[in-house]
């Protein structure tokens, strides 16, 4: 049973219930009466991690909340696979797993900069059977982690990847009928390690829904982008340079409405109710000491 487990630094990661411990009511007169059995104790598996990191929780738990409350997980392709010969795509349907520091506590800053300081993901490519022999001995606990910098935006076509593997294609059609997992890598996903952008995080304790869908794993979608206002000044000019450019062509006007268009969105910024600090690395060593 997949759940959510929250760890000793505040950051929610995808788990597995793998033991469930049963305690009886007092008032029972039999111990095997299964409709008076009561869970007590869950024992539970981080997604991507052996069985030495795993903890016994008494149920209910608040280290514990239902899968995708927090986390996230998205379809992405990723640099798994070596370039063999006549080979030009390297890449494999897969799932990444996104962790997500816990929302509105004393702890956030630190649950944040650990995320900062983590650059690996889980992932766990489709069709594990199709991959090269060499890969599939490289996954452990059910998948692999793997560099941030090596996740690649989903595509729903496989057209100008290059040379595809064997077994691509089947891998691939069967992430897109993958209904259990909808949403897809966005752009610029991470702001610093494996950290989410902040339009990306849950900021409600118990989670937030995405379009309209709780529990479902997706990102939600990017911030809209509102243009900026240009002054009564910059109309004028403009105004002017119309005038006097009256003669042009429909073709050259076309061009120029382009043109702004382009200018006009790369003025434009996000609105964001969030504004994450400036993360600073902390100093080497500290300054010598000059001594007289």
């Amino acid at each position: 049973m997949g759940i959510e487990i929250r760890d000793p630094d505040f950051i929610w990661s995808a788990a597995t219930i793998v033991n469930i411990q049963y305690g009886t009511n007092s008032d029972s007169k039999s111990d095997n009466d299964e409709s008076t059995a009561k869970i007590t104790d869950v024992t539970v598996r981080y997604d991507g991690w052996g069985c030495q990191w795993d903890e016994t929780l008494t149920w209910p738990s608040r280290r514990l909340a239902k899968l995708f409350t927090y986390t996230k997980r998205v379809k992405c392709f990723v640099d798994i696979l070596s370039k063999g010969k006549g080979t030009q795509c390297s890449v494999w349907p897969c799932t990444v797993s996104i962790r997500m520091p816990h929302p509105n506590n004393a702890n956030l800053a630190r649950a944040e900069e650990f995320l900062r300081l983590e650059a690996n993901v889980f992932v766990v490519p489709y069709c594990q059977h199709l991959l090269p022999q060499h890969i599939r001995k490289s996954l452990e606990n059910g998948g692999r982690w793997m560099k941030n910098s090596r996740l690649r935006l989903w595509r729903d076509d496989v057209d100008g990847l290059g040379r595809l593997p064997k077994g691509l294609l089947d891998a691939h059609k069967t992430a897109k009928d993958d209904t259990a997992t909808p949403g897809t890598l966005p752009l610029k996903v991470f702001e610093v390690g494996t950290l989410l952008s902040a339009q990306y995080r849950v900021r409600k304790i118990g989670g937030e829904p995405v379009n309209g869908a709780m529990f479902t794993g997706e990102c939600p979608p990017p911030l809209p982008i509102t243009p900026k206002k240009k002054s009564s000044a910059t109309m004028k000019d403009a105004g002017k340079n119309s005038s006097s450019n009256g003669k042009s062509s429909d073709r050259m006007r076309d061009l120029s409405i382009i043109r702004n268009s382009t200018s006009e969105d790369d003025e434009t910024e996000e609105e964001e109710e969030y504004q994450p600090p400036k993360y600073v690395p902390p100093p080497t060593c500290p300054p010598p000491i000059r001594v007289t």
